[in-house]
């Protein structure tokens, strides 16, 4: 019985040799593998108001009308870009009279809210902003000007803008 209880004892010892706490087996795999992220971007034009604009009075035909918060653009991308404007004619189309002369389409000005200097729809396409920081997303408020002067007639007027997102 001596002999029995002290090999009993001593597989005990044993046992607590091998479970003592602190102790860690750790198995361990690890596996490699590459993520492709694509170059994404994407433009999003909004009117604010109605797209029509309307001269009420002989001082808006005088010193031109001003439109504040015309256009919102919103520029979703994950790489450096470009964003052009331009006409995508050089003349409006009058379309309630198309015997009439058609207005330029270089009497429209358009410049960011918080800015001062508004810029000349241009025919061709030109730099109207950049990425400026490291947001995915951005949201641009834009003022627009038309200024016709006296020089057209009466009537509905017509001209597209271009605006165009590119890498950078």
């Amino acid at each position: 019985m001596k002999i029995i209880t002290t090999l009993f004892i001593t597989i005990l010892q044993m046992q607590n040799i091998y479970c003592q706490p602190g102790l860690n087996l750790l198995n361990q795999n690890s596996v490699m593998g590459n993520i492709t992220i694509p170059q994404l971007q994407s433009l999003e034009v909004k009117v604010n108001n109605t797209p029509t604009i309307y001269f009420e009075n002989s001082n808006d035909l005088s010193n031109g009308k001003e439109i504040k918060d015309f256009y919102v653009i919103t520029v979703k991308s994950n790489t450096p870009w470009v964003l052009t404007f331009n006409a995508n004619s050089s003349n409006f189309t009058n379309v309630s009279n198309s015997a009439l002369d058609n207005m330029p389409s270089n009497v429209i000005f358009i410049k960011r809210s918080e800015e001062n200097n508004y810029k000349l729809l241009p025919t061709l396409p030109q730099t109207l902003l950049s990425n400026d920081n490291d947001n995915i997303a951005n949201e641009y408020r834009f003022d627009v000007k038309i200024n016709p002067s006296w020089q057209y007639s009466g009537g509905l007027y017509n001209v597209g803008i271009i605006f165009t997102l590119t890498n950078e």
